[in-house]
């Protein structure tokens, strides 16, 4: 896609057209869900919901459109990857990087060292991943990791956060890792299909099996059976702002936090819902993640909100957030009565009626994020929860300067959302 800048007091763009980039040099492409750019320019692609080998295999269930496309039975082992467009600006050539591991792609983003790179897996009961390439600039060879979370003692979805440790799952390259594949290609699906079973998975979690293509051809099974959590629930976006810096925040959003994520069991157990959450962690000095934290939750226990729930008018200090824009200063008289002024705490926290937000006001289901290079979060809905009228709007998250790292532009306040 094309496009041009308009006049210097809009800056608008302007499409001057489009084109379909050909995949079917790598087979044909996948549920193509969000993407990013890498900071060497070229997009990132993501493949979600990958198939599932044994159904596929075993009874072609899933398969007929890939197979109506190449002409022949396709092989499910070709699709739930990254996916890098080489040569955006000229004849462009996708490249899928089986390196980074099959599972749900949502998205990935590269960090500016440009190797690390964070990718999350959409659905329920997944696993939040990281693969550090070899060499910068070349997704083509590196190590897959995948994310043991350790919740803080609490269960409100508010507040509570996970620390986050790195399992080692293996280390592989594109070209080995294809020759695995290739190995599944010309069959006919049947009972006696040749797929990766539940029990090579486990074989070699245990050390035993010949090579690591349970890794990166079952990359959720694989994760799961070393010890790392696979109960987030609707993982979506994950993003960082151009030229991140240590101490800024990576984001991700979660368009649910029930199921695995609220079932009392494993390693999560929190009190989630099906309004979703927004999720930061801080980048360090080699740009690893430790913590993962919610500063968004939305919903009727939200603990920010996008306006005045109650139509309250711009006098009435007594029934708005100190932070909200439609709020003027609290006088002593408010302040005394510690009903206003408590920034992002809930509503039922903050508020003589006890009453939750109304869903009008708050997020719901959060997808995908883009951070602004000021640290401002642009949190796009994907939702039908029923109060949430008008559905899927875009937000701005504006988190302030305690929030923010050392971003180059500075805050305007505290946090705050806006539809």
């Amino acid at each position: 896609m094309k496009g041009r800048r308009g006049n210097s007091q809009n800056h608008q763009w302007e499409v001057l057209g489009s084109e379909n980039v050909d995949f079917r040099d790598v087979e044909g492409t996948w549920t193509n869900c969000f993407g990013t750019v890498s900071p060497w320019g070229t997009p990132l692609t993501s493949e979600e919901y990958e198939p599932n080998a044994r159904n596929w295999f075993r009874s072609g269930s899933g398969a007929d459109a890939m197979s109506s496309y190449l002409g022949r039975f396709a092989n499910a082992y070709r699709y739930g990857y990254i996916v890098e467009i080489e040569e955006p600006t000229g004849d462009p050539e996708p490249v899928k990087h089986f390196t980074m591991g099959r599972f749900s792609h949502e998205n990935s983003v590269v960090m500016p060292d440009e190797k690390t790179a964070y990718m999350s897996d959409d659905g329920t009961g997944t696993v939040f991943f990281k693969f550090v390439a070899d060499e910068a600039g070349d997704l083509s060879a590196g190590t897959l990791y995948a994310a043991q979370a350790t919740q803080d003692d609490s269960t409100d979805v508010a507040a509570t956060g996970f620390d986050l440790d790195w399992i080692e799952l293996a280390h592989g390259t594109d070209e080995q890792i294809e020759s695995w594949i290739a190995e599944y290609d010309d069959q006919e699906p049947g009972p006696d299909a040749d797929y990766v079973t539940d029990a090579e998975v486990d074989e070699w979690a245990n050390g035993n099996a010949d090579d690591d293509r349970a890794a990166f051809l079952e990359s959720r099974a694989a994760a799961a059976a070393v010890g790392a959590t696979d109960e987030f629930r609707k993982m979506e976006g994950v993003n960082i702002r151009r030229d991140a810096v240590p101490g800024d925040y990576l984001y991700m959003a979660m368009s649910n936090t029930n199921a695995t994520m609220a079932d009392g069991q494993g390693d999560i157990a929190i009190e989630g819902d099906s309004w979703g959450a927004i999720y930061r962690m801080e980048l360090d000095n080699e740009f690893d993640v430790e913590r993962m934290e919610p500063v968004i939750t939305g919903g009727p226990e939200a603990n920010i909100c996008g306006g005045c729930p109650y139509d309250a008018r711009p006098d009435s200090a007594s029934t708005v957030c100190e932070d909200c824009a439609f709020n003027p200063m609290p006088d002593e008289e408010d302040e005394e009565k510690g009903i206003v002024g408590r920034g992002l705490e809930r509503m039922s926290e903050s508020f003589e009626s006890a009453q939750p937000f109304d869903p009008e006001t708050t997020i719901s289901e959060p997808d995908n994020v883009v951070v602004m290079d000021d640290g401002r979060v642009v949190i796009g809905e994907d939702t039908s929860n029923e109060g949430h009228d008008p559905p899927n709007m875009i937000w701005i998250y504006d988190p302030g300067d305690g929030e923010r790292g050392p971003a180059k532009n500075p805050g305007r306040g505290r946090g705050r959302g806006r539809p």
